[in-house]
């Protein structure tokens, strides 16, 4: 077991509860024992944690807070003493089983490459073509786009054009080397559908910025190339 510490983060914060129990509970009557003091959290599970008598309780939406049975609830990051956050592994481990049972029907697939990447860009997001600079120069790839239009109305347009066009590895090549394009109302209207399920399915996996990409098991997030490269190539 790894030495674990709770430090003291300004983003750590403790609410203390009636003391209700004095031993270790069973996971289940943690989630009734929660799911009573704070009947508008939704539970996901529980688990016990790292901690020895601290349970790690996630909602629906893979936030993660702790549950002390001296009646604790604690909101923020446990660090080891070696500056590993286990609260950002476990965040990305529950990231990554819901990366695994993702619809990729509802993306837009570019390439027949052996690696599958998936992908959450957006067209006029600098860091994204540097991404994209590096995968398209790789035809080992497949890649299952989701569009996330942070940069509004250009954004949009330029997601269109992708969705509308039969050749999309053209059009997102167009895209994303910074071509200005033009979509009818049609069009526009067309993609709208997708792109909210994108947005949507980018909310459920907590992706709140790109470039993120998920390649074989592993996130990795932002324009990081050699992390992409490393685990392409078959690094850890």
């Amino acid at each position: 077991m790894k030495n674990v510490i709770l430090l003291g983060l300004i983003s750590l914060m403790f609410f203390t509860l009636p003391l209700v129990y004095a031993a270790d509970l069973k996971t289940d009557e943690v989630k009734a024992q929660l799911i009573k003091f704070f009947p508008n959290f939704s539970i996901e599970y529980v688990s016990e944690s790292p901690i020895p008598g601290l349970y790690e309780v996630v909602d629906k939406n893979g936030q993660i807070i702790y549950w002390s049975p001296k009646g604790y609830v604690v909101f923020g990051e446990i660090w080891t003493t070696t500056g590993v956050s286990i609260t950002g592994e476990r965040r990305q481990q529950l990231a990554i089983k819901k990366f695994e049972s993702l619809d990729l029907s509802k993306a837009v697939k570019i390439g027949s490459g052996k690696n599958k990447v998936i992908t959450f860009t957006d067209p006029d997001c600098p860091f994204c073509r540097k991404g994209y600079e590096y995968l398209s120069k790789r035809d080992d790839v497949t890649e299952y786009l989701f569009f996330l239009p942070f940069h509004g109305d250009s954004s949009k347009k330029k997601i269109a054009y992708v969705i509308c066009s039969k050749d999309k590895k053209k059009a997102y090549s167009e895209v994303m080397s910074g071509k200005e394009v033009s979509v009818t109302e049609e069009c526009l209207k067309k993609s709208e559908q997708a792109i909210n399920d994108h947005l949507s399915i980018a909310q459920s996996l907590n992706i709140g910025g790109t470039p993120t990409y998920y390649v074989k098991g592993k996130l990795v997030q932002g324009a990081n190339i050699p992390l992409l490269d490393n685990v392409l190539n078959g690094g850890k």
